[in-house]
């Protein structure tokens, strides 16, 4: 029996010992733990500090890193994402600061701290504000090679998910690559501008098509959208819209010309009074008008056609096609910009 009791005591205070080492062990890991936590804080107020003097000197783009900093050291500091989300509506980047925006509701609202209450409504206005002005980018991929192809796009894997849906991305150049087995890698630059909506279609040849064929020669590149047939199509439109110019300002100069009739019947050989005056100011600008569209539409007409047929003639090149429609200009020495945009 003595033996037994011996064996119980010696139990119990193993297990004593355990639970007092295993409650020392848990102490210890929380004060480690406050004190990277206090650490990160302390570097994060300093990163902060830097970020609001830059952003106070208008120094946006170096204020975000300093920000991003703060916010890396101390993820619950949420004023370093404000400002990150600030910085870039202030530079233009409508897509990043829409990003943060709503990165900055979803922490509001798992934090619960009284300090930001609020800021969950302000950051969602702030995401629905900027919707008019983010640019989208829509990449299509169609061709044989389509089903086993990857896109790339600024150096990230795009999901085949995402292909032909709305990518918000900020105003620039974005660098396209399109990557299948058994194909050359096609590159595509694409300038992306304010709240503009871009249609970009790649096309991926089949495999086997593209890239060095067995005795190391390197084959033709893939077959892309017809840039000659676009731009038959826009000189074809703006030779429509000299016509419709020409036929107006005929009509104009026409009813001039019926106008003068009626108080001077004699214009031609003798001298008219002042109500002439008017008539004839219209109609000369209108026979101005005449010869300006006349000229449009000509051009218009044969460079369309030469397009067309050279296109005809010659197939597909380039890469890829883009729909982008601009036009621009007004009464300034601007001219006029053709492109597709919508």
């Amino acid at each position: 029996m003595g033996t037994i009791r011996v064996t119980r005591c010696s139990l119990g205070r193993a297990a004593l010992w355990g639970r007092l080492v295993a409650a020392a062990a848990a102490g210890l890991v929380v004060c480690l733990a406050c004190a990277v936590a206090r650490a990160g804080e302390d570097d994060a107020k300093t990163f902060f500090a830097e970020g609001r003097r830059l952003r106070q000197s208008g120094q946006c783009e170096a204020a975000v890193a300093q920000f991003q900093r703060a916010l890396e050291a101390y993820p619950q500091g949420l004023g370093a994402l404000r400002n990150i989300a600030e910085c870039q509506q202030e530079l233009g980047r409508y897509a990043a600061a829409r990003r943060a925006w709503w990165d900055l509701r979803r922490a509001v609202l798992q934090s619960g701290e009284a300090r930001y209450v609020g800021w969950d409504q302000d950051a969602e206005r702030a995401y629905g504000q900027l919707a008019g002005k983010v640019a989208r980018l829509v990449v299509r991929v169609v061709g044989p090679g389509a089903a086993g192809a990857r896109l790339v796009l600024d150096g990230e894997p795009v999901a085949p998910a995402l292909l032909g849906a709305e990518l918000e991305r900020d105003p620039g150049v974005h660098q396209l690559e399109l990557r299948g087995a058994g194909t050359a890698v096609q590159v595509q630059a694409v300038p992306l501008h304010e709240a503009e909506r871009l249609l970009v279609t790649l096309h991926a040849a089949a495999a086997g098509k593209a890239g060095s064929d067995a005795r190391g020669g390197a084959a033709e590149p893939p077959p892309a959208g017809h840039s000659w047939r676009t731009g038959g199509y826009v000189a074809l439109g703006l030779g429509g819209a000299g016509l419709v110019g020409l036929v107006a300002s005929l009509a104009v100069r026409q009813n001039a010309l019926g106008d003068l009739e009626e108080v001077c019947p004699s214009y031609d050989t003798a001298v008219c009074s002042p109500a002439a005056n008017e008539p004839v100011s219209r109609g000369q600008t209108a026979s101005m008008l005449v010869n300006v569209f006349g000229v449009v539409a000509g051009a218009g007409a044969a460079a369309g056609a030469t397009l067309l047929a050279v296109d005809a003639l010659s197939g597909p090149v380039g890469s890829a096609s883009v729909a982008r429609l601009t036009l621009q200009g007004g009464p300034t020495s601007g001219g006029v910009t053709l492109g597709i945009r919508f």
